[in-house]
């Protein structure tokens, strides 16, 4: 029987004693752990069995005893003394038996616990007393071992026992005492000690009888039953066994059980909190590791998660991490072993409830007497050990679940500490996420093994002994820490699953209001076509929410604009290129025409306009959402079976509420609608609520909850074997239009087959295009410069560098024919090794592409503290990432992908299209998204070379935009065509044979439509480059042309298309003079604010007007550098000084990369240079 199944069992029959379907009799055979619970915990009555051959058993067994003893046979405690004394001989058998309990008469209880005047000290102090469920199921054990017949001890007894068990009479004993040697001797004393009734040890009476302590003389007068005077062998009988240490494991392993059907219920919640995997759990990855505690967790969580609306199904997204964290990912196998475990100790405990435990011990039939050592209770201390080790793993991977729910950085959206208002003010879990460190703590430290720790006692005789009391007293306190752990670990779930509701339901409330703002962009922009709008949005609404999430520790008004500032850029990069579109296609294609003054305002105002609108619409909807949702919430709908009923269970049966932040402390006045209209009066602390799930953990009241989770999921069918049947998210999936905004189509890849899955719920999810199914990986590698520098090097970059990290990447795609018979060489792998090579030569000029973009971080007694969160580039060090570089086999040819004259503006060529996101690296490794702390470093430079079905090879480039431009990659590339050319040509001693085909076909756009195109201050792409880059060639620069036999005097210009001039892309002046500066030197950061009359006054002073002024027209952005630089000119004394000076500090610029001769210069970098007498 597997854990899960005997764990219902053990429910099932303690629910049938409670609820009157059963009884529980005393036959020695049928006791278990459910019967022993309902009367140590609920006062369940038991009774004698009636079975005629039993109790005829139990007086054969006496007979047989006085039988011996008449033949004068020595019997071990009988006629002998105890232990190490036992080789003393009597024939004073009852007395014999008092001395027996008189010995062991010698623990210590306090006085209060005797009914006896204390002080406020000793009252203070713990309890030393056995805790009276627990001296009840002793008591019970010790019926059932006795009325076996193998004790010698009259059924007399017996029913005086279970008589005090039936008046809620329970003795007083000694918490402490007993090694569970020779049985559980002293607290057994104190049992045998009271049904003889001595005035010196102590009864507490029942509920009904107002909690009274009597004496066990007077306790026994109100039972209506008289001392005991112990027969030959009865003090024995009762002393010589494992009924404490059994009894106390068997309401140990009761509670341990449903912990660990808690957890694996908990850690389904956990999925659905993090918005984790049910594949997690899938069928065959037991299969494949057929241990049967794995199988049976992972088959109980998938069951479980099968109609869940926030837990996915799907294989893992293009962006973000690929799998959940261990945790989640990895709980089926962690729980697996415990359960396996907790399944062998269960057996234990229950086999040793219906066990004789005495010495020695009689056989009725043979007539034997058998001097042993069943008082030995190591299979209880197992039992124990296993389940101290079950409790605190689950406690570890219940902190670990946790501490990654409570973690905003892990959490994946949730806000920091779980706060449901602005966290600059509420801090609402963390204190939560500190005790559950110190339950963590000391459940560990309690949970050690107990059996390393025996020590000989009893004159040596007892050389060895299990200890199993013990281990079950710290068992038990295992228990009670892992408890608090889940009841905590249940509160944070539920209050994290209401924050990812209320995330869902105002995504769906405002989805429609983005959507809208962004077609109004798009048309007060550059009136784009309709069937262009609906991508734009899609796009613009999935990085929206993924910048959202990013700015969880925002208060709202924050969070929301820096959200939209973060989006902004991207809505310009899709609307620029539409917008320039449609300026050059009103011009002949034979004149490059500049766009009108009049339509780049409007891309500035929609842009203005989008962003305040969204704010506004992020704010407000959130705010709305949130009032509505603290007023009623419906999480429900969205959880799984078990999950929404351990959920309402919480909210609704238990009273206990969704934590809304500050206004919810007791001290504070509540104000406003939204369920927050309350006073102070009736609110509770946090620790309260918790405690209150506590409360009704420890009580049993979850019992219930927990089997009807399991009795759903059975009702349910949903059967392990059938794995994934469904490919989106269990069955339907009304949040779905909550969460995305509705259905769509998606393609799901399981293994090597494609299949059509609908329904897809993720918060961030973004649909596969099926253009790209074609193209397979083939390897994966990290190229370095064949030369690497001597030591490190760490290049701070500029702040402007830092402006356009969150730009898209800069990136190209060259497609090259198959080569002709004479020219064929080589083949597509080698080709591809030879490249490699090529590329590992190049990145000696530029070892900066090797290296790792990062911030700058604060170094203690550094000098550079002042350039804090710059961005740098390392290079030259162990840890470099190197250049990715994948090859990948497409099954398409060329003529199915490259667009012809008639088609070129087709699009699917955009940079969006399917063909370059298929012919580009994947942008997810490229570290232009975040820069946040990560595993390892991952690469500025990205490599694709594809090997098309007809011979002929693709290769794209991305290198994150902080490193380079459009006109950076243009060097780099260039620079790695001629040192390819000429490698091959020197392998060859020929000529350089053209072998990679006719000059590389791309589209423009690949390139021209970043921001970088043209000056950074400008509100869009330069449009006349732009429209002269529309009327070029396909084959716009001939990178790839032989490479000229002198390289130092390669003329720079060549490479340059026609009609566009050094001038036209470079900022005019003399170079900076680097060497004259002190780069060492700290940064001042000073910020100065303009009122917007003053610029516009400035702008009007320098010739803003345009051409119309008779001015030459400057933008905004250089009559505010002239402003400045003048005043710091002024500042130095060298206004009316005629040498150049140049203006480098200001703006916190840095020195640029070291590039190679020729380099054509970055666009993206503002620069001035003229006298302070020309200012």
């Amino acid at each position: 029987m597997d854990h899960t199944s005997f764990v219902l069992a053990s429910c099932g029959q303690f629910r049938d004693i409670l609820h009157g379907r059963g009884e529980v009799s005393i036959d020695g055979e049928s006791l278990n752990l459910g019967r022993i619970v309902a009367v140590a915990k609920h006062g369940s009555a038991p009774a004698m069995t009636d079975d005629i051959k039993v109790l005829a058993k139990m007086r054969n067994c006496v007979d047989l005893l006085n039988t011996k003893l008449a033949e004068g046979n020595i019997v071990y405690g009988v006629n002998t003394g105890f232990g190490g004394s036992a080789d003393v001989r009597t024939d004073n058998y009852k007395d014999l038996q008092k001395a027996l309990v008189q010995h062991h008469n010698a623990a210590v209880v306090l006085p209060s616990e005797k009914a006896q005047p204390s002080s406020s000290i000793l009252d203070a102090l713990k309890k030393h007393s056995i805790p009276a469920p627990i001296v009840r199921a002793s008591m019970l054990t010790r019926c059932n071992s006795l009325v076996r017949g193998h004790s010698a001890v009259r059924e007399e007894v017996i029913r005086h026992i279970l008589t005090l068990i039936q008046h809620d009479l329970t003795p007083v004993v000694p918490l402490r005492g007993s090694i569970s040697a020779s049985g559980d001797l002293t607290p057994l004393a104190y049992i045998a000690g009271v049904l003889e009734g001595n005035p010196d040890i102590f009864v507490q009476c029942g509920k009904t009888q107002g909690y009274d302590i009597l004496s066990a003389d007077k306790a026994l007068a109100r039972a209506n039953l008289a001392p005991l005077s112990f027969q030959p062998k009865e003090g024995l009988g009762l002393l010589n066994g494992t009924a404490f240490s059994c009894g106390a494991a068997s309401l140990v392993i009761f509670e341990a059980n449903q912990l660990a059907l808690l957890a694996q219920l908990t850690t389904a919640m956990c999925t659905e909190a993090l918005m984790g995997t049910r594949r997690n759990f899938h069928p065959f990855i037991a299969a494949v590791r057929p241990h049967p505690g794995q199988r049976e967790a992972a088959h109980n969580i998938f069951g479980f998660l099968g109609d869940s609306q926030l837990a996915t199904n799907l294989p893992p997204e293009e962006v973000g991490l690929a799998q959940d964290r261990y945790a989640i990912r990895t709980s089926s196998q962690w729980i697996g072993p415990h359960l396996e475990n907790l399944a062998h100790a269960s057996l234990e405990v229950q086999r040793e409830l219906n066990s004789t435990t005495d010495n020695p011990l009689f056989d009725v039939v043979s007539k034997d007497v058998h001097h042993c050592g069943n008082f030995q209770a190591a299979s209880v201390t197992s039992a124990m050990e296993k389940t101290m080790s079950a409790m605190q793993a689950l406690g570890k991977m219940v902190f670990s679940q946790c501490s990654e729910v409570l973690n905003p950085m892990l959490n994946k959206g949730l806000p920091p500490n779980l706060c449901a208002d602005d966290p600059s003010l509420s801090f609402a879990f963390k204190g939560v996420d500190i005790n559950m460190a110190s339950y963590m703590s000391e459940l560990a430290y309690v949970a050690h093994p107990v059996s390393n720790f025996v020590h000989s006692a009893e004159m040596h005789n007892q050389g060895i002994n299990s200890l199993a009391f013990i281990a079950a007293r710290y068992a038990a306190d295992t228990v009670e820490l892992l408890s608090l752990m889940l009841a905590t670990h249940l509160y944070v779930l539920c209050q994290a699953l209401d924050l990812r509701v209320l995330h869902a339901e105002f995504e769906r409330s405002i989805h429609p209001l983005v959507d809208e703002a962004t077609s109004t962009a798009a048309l007060l922009a550059c009136r784009i076509p309709a069937d262009k709008i609906p991508a734009i949005q899609t796009q613009l609404w999935t990085d929206l929410l993924a910048r959202w999430t990013r700015h969880t520790t925002c208060n709202l008004d924050d969070r929301a604009r820096l959200t939209t500032s973060d989006t902004l850029g991207l809505l310009l990069q899709h609307l620029a290129p539409h917008c320039t579109t449609s300026s050059s296609s009103s011009s002949s294609s034979s004149t490059p025409t500049i766009t009108s003054g009049k339509e780049e305002p409007n891309l500035a105002a929609a842009l203005h306009t989008w962003e305040h609108t969204v704010r506004d619409i992020l704010v407000t909807g959130y705010a709305t959402t949130r009032q509505r949702f603290f007023a009623h919430q419906n999480t429900r709908e969205y959880l799984c079976g078990p999950s929404r009923r351990l959920y309402v269970f919480v909210r609704d049966s238990l009273a206990v509420p969704m934590h809304k932040g500050l206004v919810d402390h007791p001290t504070v006045a509540s104000s406003g609608g939204g369920g927050e209209g309350e006073t102070t009066t009736g609110k509770k602390t946090i620790g309260s609520h918790i405690g209150t799930v506590y409360a009704a953990l420890r009580q049993g009241e979850l019992m219930d909850v927990m089997l009807a989770c399991w009795e759903g999921k059975m009702k349910n069918g949903s059967s392990f074997e059938q794995g994934c049947g469904n490919n989106g998210h269990g069955g339907g999936d009304p949040c779905c239009g909550a969460m995305n905004g509705g259905k769509r189509k998606v393609k799901e890849v399981v293994g090597d087959v494609d299949r059509e899955g609908d329904n897809v719920c993720s918060l961030h999810t973004m649909a596969w295009s099926t253009e790209n199914r074609n193209v397979h990986p083939l390897e994966s590698t990290l190229v370095f410069p064949t030369h690497k520098p001597d030591k490190a090097t760490s290049v701070p970059l500029s702040v402007v560098d830092g402006t356009v990290t969150h730009y898209g990447p800069c990136s190209a795609v060259w497609f090259y024919d198959a080569p002709t018979e004479q020219q064929q060489t080589d083949s597509p792998s080698l080709l591809a090794q030879q490249l490699k090579h090529s590329l590992a030569i190049t990145l000696c000029q530029f070892p900066h592409l090797a290296g790792d973009l990062s911030m700058v971080q604060h170094v203690p007694d550094g000098d550079h503290t002042q350039r804090i969160n710059r961005l740098q580039v390392t290079y030259g060090s162990p840890t470099d990432p190197g250049v990715q570089f994948d090859t990948v086999r497409c099954d398409n040819v060329l003529d199915d992908i490259l667009p012809e004259s008639r088609n070129s503006n087709s699009n699917i060529w955009g940079e969006s299209g399917p063909y370059a996101s298929s012919f580009l690296p994947d942008i997810a490794k490229l570290p232009f998204m975040t820069l946040a702390p990560k595993e390892c470093p991952l690469s500025v430079m990205l490599v694709q070379v594809t090997q098309f079905a007809c011979g002929g090879v693709s290769i794209g480039a991305m290198i994150a935009h902080p490193f380079a431009d459009a006109q950076t990659l243009a060097i780099i590339m260039h620079s790695w065509s001629r040192q390819h050319v000429l490698l091959s040509s020197t392998s060859s001693n020929s000529r350089p044979p053209d072998n990679l085909g006719p000059p590389p076909v791309f589209h423009p756009q690949l390139l021209d439509h970043h921001p970088s195109t043209g000056a950074i201050d400008a509100p869009s792409p330069d449009p006349h480059l732009i429209s002269l880059s529309r009327s070029l060639p396909s084959s716009r620069y001939d990178w790839f042309a032989p490479a000229p036999s002198d390289d130092s005097s390669s003329d720079p210009d060549r490479f340059l298309p026609p009609g566009i001039t050094r001038s036209m892309i470079t900022s005019p002046g003399t170079p900076m003079p680097h060497s004259d500066w002190d780069y060492a030197a700290p940064l001042s950061h000073v910020k100065i604010h303009f009122p917007r009359a003053a610029i516009e006054e400035m702008h009007a002073s320098v010739g803003g007007g345009g051409c119309s002024s008779g001015k030459t027209g400057v933008s905004v952005h250089d009559a505010i550098l002239s402003y400045i630089w003048g005043a710091v000119n002024r500042a130095r004394g060298l206004a009316d000084d005629e040498s150049p000076v140049s203006l480098h500090v200001i703006f916190g610029l840095r020195r640029r990369l070291a590039l190679p001769e020729g380099f054509l210069g970055s666009p993206i970098l503002t620069r001035v240079d003229p006298p302070g007498l020309a200012i």
